[in-house]
């Protein structure tokens, strides 16, 4: 898929979900629907976008809006600031489909960023307010609302600039997210039918290989991480596809050296996997702990001085 072709579908997955979801800041987003194609769904600002992403690129660009401008910050998966508005009104003349709108408004957030809108046509952005959402906007009249400490704060680019085919890469190069359609997804299936997985009567030879990470593949990526000892999220990331591919070959995974990344700007690490555990430590953006292989909607696992704790996936990602 080329560059432009993933703008589109960007795009087409935004519009896709115009006031389909309930709004919640709560983590995980099911921008979706929960299960797959049953509405409402959940999102927020952040969640949806990051969510789209996820689908078309195969990249986390951050679990909210600070985290995802640190990470445009940090050129994380190729990420760049196109653009800093001086005044409220952002220059479409330097603006692409697909890409993301930054607007200030919560002071806790990494330069007061606030809120997240998508550019999707000239004069044109979505994005997942209050209520229903998301919601098609009119770009100059919604920029012409927001002075002040809301006013336009950067637009980021997390897709490339030229049109040139990415290349097709080999199973290990990068993650691979549920609802993504990919050959790196057939060559995942293959390794886990070989171990032994029910994958369903999908694909031509009706072996569920059909290059699409659906609900199945979904359930033996889990249960390879339960037998790996990993936190059963379903999402196959670098380690996960390791030890499949080595598991699938006759040889001993590596052991289990999962690290978390913490993505927000000052987030509390709790004894336990909700606000209601009490607060161990506040640790800050870039922090990195070992997983402790366990996982829960919406937290995740972490060594920390050697007892085990819990971050919130909301701020926070595993590597």
């Amino acid at each position: 898929m080329v560059q432009q072709d993933q703008r589109n579908e960007l795009v087409r997955l935004m519009k896709s979900r115009e006031k389909k979801n309930n709004y919640s800041q709560n983590r995980p987003c099911y921008s979706f629907g929960r299960p797959e194609g049953v509405d409402p769904g959940i999102s927020d600002c952040s969640g949806i976008c990051r969510d789209v992403y996820l689908r078309v690129c195969g990249f986390d660009i951050g679990g909210n809006t600070s985290a995802q401008v640190d990470n445009a910050k940090r050129g994380r998966n190729g990420a760049k600031i196109v653009q800093t508005p001086t005044g409220i009104q952002f220059d479409e003349g330097a603006l692409l489909p697909g890409d993301l709108l930054y607007f200030r408004g919560n002071t806790a957030h990494t330069d007061d960023v606030g809120h997240v809108e998508m550019y999707t046509a000239t004069n044109e952005c979505y994005g997942h307010g209050s209520v229903l959402g998301p919601t098609k906007k009119n770009l100059k009249t919604y920029c012409a609302g927001r002075t002040g400490t809301r006013r336009a704060l950067y637009a980021v680019r997390f897709i490339h600039d030229n049109d040139v085919p990415h290349a097709p890469g080999k199973l290990g190069d990068k993650p691979l997210v549920y609802g993504m359609k990919d050959p790196q997804v057939g060559e995942l299936q293959r390794l886990l039918l070989k171990l032994g997985h029910n994958l369903g009567a999908f694909g031509p030879a009706r072996d569920g290989v059909d290059n699409d990470c659906g609900a199945m593949t979904r359930d033996a990526v889990k249960a390879e991480q339960r037998f790996a000892g990993l936190g059963q999220t379903g999402n196959t990331d670098l380690v996960t596809i390791g030890r499949v591919i080595a598991r699938a070959n006759g040889l001993t995974p590596p052991p289990v050296m999962q690290t978390v990344l913490v993505t927000g700007g000052r987030v509390n690490i709790r004894k336990g996997p909700g606000t209601s555990y009490k607060i161990i430590t506040t640790v800050k953006s870039g922090d990195r702990f070992t997983a402790s292989g366990e996982a829960t909607d919406g937290w995740i696992g972490i060594i920390y001085k050697d007892a085990k704790a819990w971050i919130s996936a909301k701020y926070a990602v595993v590597e």
